[in-house]
């Protein structure tokens, strides 16, 4: 077997080889040590490449379930083969989200995050295991929605915000206090006094651990937006939100209306102050008037906490933020202290993921728009599919890269997944049912509008039509003017834009305010209006 350099090349040829494998449920076959060496390399490196688009870039190139699918893939090699592990593994990595343009902080408490269970026999295997160690039957735990955003560490002193942390690599991590700042319902000052009037104490020093994440309908009034001036949508809110905490200026930042949740704890001092459970923690955020969770679940066995985790999965639609699993915390704070924590993880929770929506269904055709900035997005036309309570036609194909990457062919059969997204996405071809004839795509090589020779910066994935007259984007240019992001002009709609742009009456935006009544008479949606005096 050849030993791959593992390149970006190298990423973008086998991610679609990966993601067939784990849409499949294909598993390797039993290696010698030759052949799982060679396999250990290729996955470390695939690993690497997807850490970095992940927690640097927020623009993963495979879903949550691919990705950790290599990192099970990665950990049985290793644990099979540990002669083989030589320095710091993947598997045993936080990832790390410092981008270097951001002062770095060093976290007063370790950042962990938390091992995952993707299977009812795995959950069941966490309470089995956390009885034995603490010979036990009586384990009381803490059902909690995973939410899907960027886990942060907000500081208070004396009561005061002081400051907010990314995780960054567990010990240190970006400041992005500012940013953070913009957050509506992050208090600058914790309250001393419980909603009951009694005195409510504040520590002298707490890090409060959470989640910034984007609410749905404030992703989706943003994608609207870029539909509106031609732009591709955003995949993903957690994706959204992770980048939109990283921009330079905060005035980009705050119209996204980012929402924060604490649900746990860092240092905490002096620690005579800190809770017995994680109920009297949730109790006390609330408290003092910090964002808390709106709602969790008890559970006093494993069959309780598996139902509770079910409840949730079943819920989640309805929910207003995103959710990609539950966390299940062991509620005795004395009893946490007994089991521990590894140097990545507390030993006392487990997150479970929840199994994504996937279905498959034909790639009918690839469409090309051209938006206001003269960007050109491939969309998927896909043949109508249920998937996650709604009928999918068409999927975001991002950009050529993208296209190139899962080498996706008009009539392929594709495996489209969403998995709590209101964007659905591509996760890879089945390639056993691609006809003979098939072709890779061709991206244009000239805009499908204007048919001007199309250009690509170096470094950037995204290929652009220079020509500013092109009539697309002028039709893109206006809609987003017109639009509630814009001057909110009502009744300038698609089929109007579309009409004066035809017929030459604007050229450019300044032309809409020269227009006459003559000009518009006839058009779309004008001539019944004026007809009946309205």
């Amino acid at each position: 077997m050849k030993i791959f350099t593992v390149s970006r090349v190298a990423g973008f040829m086998w991610l679609w080889l990966l993601s067939a494998l784990v849409v499949t449920g294909a598993a390797p076959g039993p290696l010698q040590p030759e052949a799982a060496r060679e396999r250990m390399v290729l996955l470390r490196g695939q690993v690497a490449y997807h850490d970095e688009l992940y927690y640097k870039k927020s623009a993963p190139a495979i879903t949550d379930a691919a990705y950790d699918a290599l990192k099970r893939e990665l950990s049985v090699l290793e644990q099979q083969f540990p002669a083989l592990v030589a320095g710091i593994s993947p598997t045993d990595s936080l990832g790390d989200d410092r981008n270097g343009t951001f002062q770095l902080y060093r976290h007063r408490e370790r950042m962990q995050s938390l091992a995952k269970s993707y299977t009812e026999s795995e959950l069941r295997g966490f309470n089995a295991r956390l009885g034995r160690q603490l010979q036990r039957n009586d384990l009381v735990y803490i059902i909690e929605p995973k939410f899907d955003g960027l886990a942060v560490s907000v500081t208070y002193e004396r009561g005061k915000l002081v400051r907010a942390v990314t995780r960054g690599n567990g010990i240190e991590g970006d400041d992005v206090t500012v940013n953070a700042l913009t957050i509506a319902d992050l208090p600058r000052e914790l309250s001393a006094k419980a909603p009951d009037g009694s005195a409510n104490p504040v520590p002298d020093v707490i890090e409060l651990r959470g989640e910034i994440y984007l609410p749905w309908a404030e992703f989706k009034r943003i994608n609207v937006e870029h539909e509106a001036a031609g732009e591709a949508p955003f995949a993903h809110p957690r994706n959204l939100a992770a980048g939109t905490l990283k921009l330079s200026d905060p005035r980009e930042v705050a119209p996204r209306k980012l929402a924060l949740v604490l649900y746990g704890w860092g240092a905490w001092l002096p620690s005579a102050g800190l809770p017995v459970s994680q109920r009297a923690f949730h109790a006390q955020v609330r408290a003092w008037g910090l964002p808390g969770l709106a709602g969790y679940s008890v559970g006093r066995s494993a069959d309780e906490v598996w139902a509770a985790v079910q409840e949730f999965d079943r819920l989640r639609p309805g929910l207003a933020f995103p959710v990609d699993g539950a966390v299940v915390k062991l509620d005795a704070v004395v009893l946490r202290a007994e089991v521990g924590a590894t140097e990545h993880a507390p030993r006392w929770a487990t997150a479970y993921k929840f199994a994504p929506d996937r279905a498959e269904t034909q790639l009918l055709a690839i469409t090309v728009q051209v938006g206001r900035s003269g960007v050109l997005t491939p969309v998927a036309e896909l043949s109508p599919v249920s998937l996650g309570g709604a009928v999918i036609s068409r999927a975001t194909l991002h950009n050529a890269d993208e296209i190139a990457r899962g080498d996706f062919r008009v009539g392929d059969f594709v495996y489209v997944e969403k998995a709590g997204e209101i964007i659905p996405a591509i996760l890879g071809v089945n390639v056993a049912r691609r006809a003979a004839a098939s072709r890779p795509f061709q991206f244009p090589n000239a805009c499908p509008s204007c048919q001007a020779d199309v250009v690509r910066v170096a470094d950037e994935s995204a290929v652009r039509c220079p020509n500013l007259e092109c009539s697309a984007q002028l039709r893109r240019r206006v809609q987003h003017f017109a639009s509630e992001a814009g001057v909110e002009i009502e009744g300038l709609g698609p089929a109007l834009i579309d009409a004066l742009v035809t017929k030459a009456l604007i050229r450019d935006l300044p032309d809409l305010y020269r227009l006459r009544r003559d000009d518009l008479i006839g058009l779309p949606g004008v001539v019944r209006r004026w007809r009946t005096g309205s």
